[in-house]
């Protein structure tokens, strides 16, 4: 439980934002071939400004900016510069800011796909679109097949509204994309809801996956609020590899009984002061996951619904060989301070391997154990975080 050092209260604050550096040009666009040309030619420190109208096909910023001087491309008046195509953000210290994707499904995997380092994609809406290759991909995309490494991206304040697939998508493949920090986003309902997922970190899929589990992401998710998303097998926040934090999300779901927060596998991720309403979870599977000061409303009940550490398929020597459609057990994971049902080795009646060595400390609602071995009831030992409920005016373009 090395990762208890990184809670105390003071850690685990609002997040900060930087003054945002100036800008050493305005560069002015009125037209999709005007756009294309002052993307070839962006210098650090260049402001891209598009004017109100639609701007057909796909976009590529290949340049780089600098720390103290990105390259940003945005809406001269929020949203109303509308793209109908694909963005690329391949260079460094990049940002797109205040665009709009509206009302067309889009072909690739994804709409926003970054592949450079200390990008930004905030304040931005994407309303009525989607990836319709079945890629399942997201919306905004960190990493592609052979170019994962998008480290220190920002996915900040933007608005999903009636998306298809998934909302935002971390790629773990070899090496994978780190230090991702997801905030204060607005995901509100997904069209293909079944199966898909508001924020994932990790794709999956795969045989072989147990490299993959164990890469360290270490991304922050947090303060987001998810409304309508995930469902089927799909979850409004999943992580699908190692080192990842949740923390002080809202997730607020009626139609659906499983569109939970799930760490799906891998080891080390903490799950803290999340409010989850009408929905399932927060659930984990792997390997030493804390799951901190979350509260569940218990208006849906039953496997899979309330919130423990799950059973597993995989035999516990075989953990760290998974093949596709295997399940590790959770294993040595604390919940603590948690509200709502508590269920020890939920899952179905074929996964045989029990949640085993959960430590559970000062937990508020019943507890109940169905398929778990050598659980640990004790005292709390320090001082859990309240969670937090976020509405629409605290997320999103709008928000301050």
């Amino acid at each position: 439980m090395a990762l208890l050092a990184t809670l105390p209260c003071s850690a685990i604050g609002a997040s900060a934002r930087a003054a945002e550096p100036p800008f050493r040009r305005t560069v002015a666009v009125d037209g999709a071939r005007q756009l294309t040309d002052a993307l070839a030619a962006a210098a650090p420190g260049d402001d891209i400004v598009l004017a109100a109208g639609t701007y057909g096909g796909d976009f590529l910023l290949e340049q780089s900016g600098l720390p103290a001087a990105p390259i940003r491309v945005r809406a001269a008046a929020a949203h109303q510069a509308r793209l109908t195509g694909r963005l690329f953000l391949a260079g460094d210290h990049t940002a797109a800011q205040h665009l709009e994707w509206r009302g067309a499904p889009i072909e690739g995997d994804s709409i926003i796909e970054v592949t450079g380092r200390h990008c930004r994609v905030t304040r931005c809406r994407f309303v009525d679109v989607g990836v319709w290759n079945g890629a399942q991909r997201g919306i905004v995309r960190l990493g592609s097949p052979g170019n994962s490494r998008a480290d220190h991206a920002e996915i900040s304040y933007n608005y999903f509204k009636n998306f298809a697939q998934r909302g935002v998508c971390v790629n773990e493949h070899d090496p994978g994309s780190r230090h991702a920090h997801i905030f204060r986003n607005h995901f509100d309902t997904n069209i293909l809801g079944d199966g898909k997922d508001g924020i994932a970190i990790g794709i999956g899929g795969g045989s072989g996956r147990h490299a993959d589990m164990l890469r360290e992401l270490y991304a922050i998710v947090e303060y987001n609020l998810l409304e309508e998303i995930g469902g089927g097998m799909g979850n409004s926040l999943q992580s699908k590899c190692s080192g990842n934090i949740f923390r002080f999300n809202t997730v607020k779901n009626i139609s659906s009984r499983m569109a939970r927060i799930e760490i799906r596998s891998g080891r080390n991720c903490q799950v803290i002061g999340n409010a989850v309403f009408g929905t399932g979870g927060p659930v984990v599977l792997g390997d030493d996951h804390l799951v901190i000061g979350n509260y569940n409303d218990g208006a849906k009940s039953g496997n899979w619904t309330d919130m423990g550490p799950m059973a597993g398929i995989s035999d516990l020597d075989d953990v760290e060989s998974m093949t596709a459609g295997r399940q590790a057990a959770a294993r040595n994971c604390l919940f603590a301070g948690n509200i709502g049902i508590l269920r020890l080795g939920s899952g179905t009646w074929d996964w045989p391997e029990p949640a085993r060595g959960t430590i559970i400390e000062g937990h508020q609602g019943e507890i109940v154990e169905q398929n778990a071995v050598d659980t640990i009831y004790r005292e709390p030992t320090f001082e859990v975080p309240r969670y937090v409920v976020l509405g629409p005016a605290d997320v999103g373009p709008s928000a301050v």
